[in-house]
């Protein structure tokens, strides 16, 4: 057999090396290919030379099989097993879940919700809450980054791994030096809440606390999302019972009573002090649910009270104790929880005494409910809150506003106080000048809430100031902009403005309409706008709309007969009138109807009055004659009482008695 020359023999053991680099997986072939070389050449020589590459062959098979047998999952595996040694998950849930909820200022507790308007800094009043706190320096250690190295490697070996996507998704949430945290975080708890095969309740948790922080108002649709979300985290047992209470609030606003109470009882069962919120829920689906409600706000009590009595005690267990009693009618027991609380620290935050100041609303809106439904039917001379401005002889002057005072000095910033008096003011009862000026200062601050400046809004425009109403609206659309009551009373006023800025007007209710559709007063605006743009016809099909929604709106008729004598259709229009006479005509009646039925209740009011005093002066007139024969009793026992010399006349006594009633009952004549 010839021998391979020296220089061939080279060249092909570096060929075949070659395409092992290039193929690892044909490795057994030339591992055999290698031998057989040896087994030509026969020659220890090209023995010791083809030996490194049979080794090299050898490890190559050894290190391709590794790689090409060995299980991504137990590259996660290991990745995470060093991660639980690091930091356990429980530690990185609740770290994480803390921070979550405090970024995004979740009402989780009754206590949030009294303070989270307490100040304008509500990050600061919210952080401070000791359940909330988290620590910052725990994302600067080395233990976080070396967690956040292998969390890394097991998502990179495998993105479906739900536990690596999980706890990355923590991890980055704390972790301050990407740009956004909150996003990288809330992009991968999507996607482990997108799987609708296999839902992860943790992750759905941790979306529905995005969506509530997300903006102040939430749209239908992320009602819709978040509703979604909690029905699945209500099945993780870690879930903050409180965040399954706000549930149960969104269920119910949602029309589904039956699933509201059924979260809000497990928030209960799992927190004690949540009865109290349960209770509320209760009391607002009506009597009967009157046995549960007590019960509840039994349990409620219960707990507070024994929270109260901790050395470890909170403000927010005074705030949760005092509305518990205020539910009870117990007030003045309140006051005095809420009271004991100031005394106890002087320098408390504002969260005890906003809860005064609610306690002391509450008392003013009881001590004064008559006088000021009275009021409200009055019209007093009305000024403007600027300040200083308020008129006088105003009929409300007899409601006492002591209690409306002692709330501002307590919580001049409170919210409520400034809506209570917008409130009073709105319907025609002038406050005090201190009350007026603390209203002012509220508007001024940014502390007045919506429905306040909506109501000062009014007051402006009955005032003719438009452009203050305006103001007032424009203020609100820059923090709610789809607040629709703004956005419909800001653009009827640009439709009448000269010129009228009938294009912002038509953008700003078209806004209107798509968030609230079908609604009457928006298509009303609709006509209006169209009306003063000269178009008639487009007028007449939105009023037409808003009188199919609502067939008693008599202004909208009144409008619509205009815009027909218009366009020359009187017929239509006197059909308007016609309509509008009948309306009315069905409104005074019933008016009169109840007026008389007012008086009929009046007067049977006191004719039973005056029926209970006749029978109350019988029943004293039927005691006093009943006293009369007793005395006599009395006077017959103590004569029987007497000594014996009285007895001796005892017969004569006895004969004069009968022949007395031997007289009697003679027939007298006529």
């Amino acid at each position: 057999m010839n021998k391979p020359s020296t220089a061939n023999h080279l060249k092909s053991l570096a060929l075949s090396f070659y395409s092992l680099i290039k193929s690892p997986e044909s490795i057994a072939g030339y591992l055999l290919e290698t031998v057989s070389e040896w087994n030509r050449s026969r020659s220890w020589r090209w023995m010791w030379i083809t030996l490194p590459f049979l080794l090299v062959n050898i490890g190559l098979w050894a290190t391709a099989g590794f790689f090409a047998f060995r299980n991504t999952s137990s590259i996660v595996q290991a990745a995470m097993v060093q991660v639980s040694k690091k930091i356990p998950v429980e530690d990185l849930e609740r770290i994480a879940f803390e921070r979550h909820y405090v970024r995004n200022r979740v009402k989780l507790q009754s206590e949030i919700d009294a303070a989270d308007a307490a100040s304008k800094n509500e990050d600061t009043a919210i952080g401070q809450r000791s359940r909330l706190v988290v620590d910052d320096e725990f994302a600067k250690s080395d233990k976080f980054l070396e967690t956040e190295v292998l969390l890394n490697r097991a998502y990179r070996a495998s993105p479906d791994s739900v536990q690596a996507k999980y706890q990355l998704a923590l991890l980055s949430s704390l972790d301050d030096k990407l740009p956004s945290p909150q996003k990288t975080a809330d992009e991968l708890m999507q996607k482990l809440a997108d799987n609708e095969a296999d839902p992860y309740p943790p992750a759905h948790t941790w979306m529905a606390t995005t969506i509530i922080g997300s903006q102040a108002q939430l749209k239908p649709t992320d009602v819709i999302q978040l509703e979604k979300h909690l029905k699945v985290a209500s099945q993780w047992k870690q879930i903050e019972p409180a965040l399954l209470s706000l549930y149960s609030r969104f269920c119910f606003d949602a029309g589904l009573p039956e699933r509201a109470l059924a979260v809000a009882k497990l928030a209960a069962e799992s927190r004690p002090e949540l009865n109290l919120q349960y209770s509320q829920l209760l009391k607002a689906l009506g009597p009967q649910h009157d046995a549960e409600y007590k019960q509840a706000l039994k349990n409620a009590e219960k707990a507070f009270e024994a929270k109260v009595a901790k050395a470890s005690r909170t403000e927010a267990d005074r705030i949760g104790f005092a509305q518990v009693l205020l539910m009870q009618d117990q007030r003045e027991k309140a006051l005095e929880v809420l009271q004991q609380g100031l005394t106890d620290d002087p320098k408390s935050s504002k969260l005890i005494r906003r809860g005064l100041a609610d306690l002391h609303i509450e008392k003013f809106r009881l001590d004064n409910e008559v006088l000021i439904r009275a009021a409200n039917n009055t019209r007093p001379d009305l000024e403007v809150p600027d300040g200083g401005l308020g008129g006088t002889g105003d009929p409300a002057n007899e409601i006492d506003w002591t209690n409306l005072l002692a709330a501002a000095k307590f919580d001049r910033d409170n919210p409520t106080v400034g809506q209570e008096i917008g409130f009073q003011w709105r319907k025609l009862a002038l406050p005090p000048q201190d009350l007026r000026d603390v209203l002012s200062h509220q508007l001024r601050e940014g502390f007045a809430t919506v429905e306040t400046r909506l109501m000062v809004a009014e007051l402006y425009l009955i005032k003719g100031r438009v452009e203050d109403a305006k103001q007032q609206w424009e203020t609100i659309l820059k923090k709610y902009p789809d607040s629709v009551q703004a956005l419909n009373n800001l653009a009827v006023i640009l439709s009448r403005e000269e010129p009228p800025r009938l294009s912002v007007a038509i953008e700003l209710v078209e806004r209107a309409n798509r968030i609230k559709p079908f609604d009457p007063e928006i298509c009303d605006t609709f006509g209006e706008i169209y009306m003063n743009a000269a178009r008639p016809i487009d007028a007449i099909s939105k009023f037409e709309e808003s009188i199919r929604i609502d067939p008693k709106r008599v202004a909208t008729r009144k409008k619509l007969a205009m815009c027909y004598r218009e366009i020359g259709m009187n017929d239509m229009a006197g059909e308007q009138i016609a309509q509008i006479k009948r309306i009315e005509d069905e409104r005074n009646l019933k008016a009169s109807q109840a007026e008389a039925a007012k008086a009929n209740e009046e007067a049977s009011k006191k004719q039973l009055e005056e029926e209970k005093k006749k029978e109350e002066a019988t029943k004293k007139n039927n005691s006093e004659s009943k006293k009369a024969p007793d005395s006599g009793k009395k006077n017959a026992d103590t004569s029987k009482k007497s000594p014996e010399p009285s007895k001796a006349r005892e017969p004569a006594n006895k004969e004069a008695s009968d022949s007395s009633k031997k007289a009697s009952s003679i027939p007298k004549k006529k």
